[in-house]
């Protein structure tokens, strides 16, 4: 249950970071390895 409304929360409170998170990452995991490394330091920025 407290899952559930976590999941609510959180896509109110940030929807495009989160998407574009996990955007981020499967573009990284499409392309290279060697650029998984830039992608890594571009989601801390």
């Amino acid at each position: 249950m407290p899952g559930i409304k976590i999941a609510s929360l959180a896509p109110a409170t940030k929807p495009g970071l989160l998407l574009h998170k996990k955007e981020t990452v499967n573009l990284t995991n499409n392309h290279d390895g060697d650029n998984n490394a830039d992608d890594d330091n571009d989601e801390q920025l």
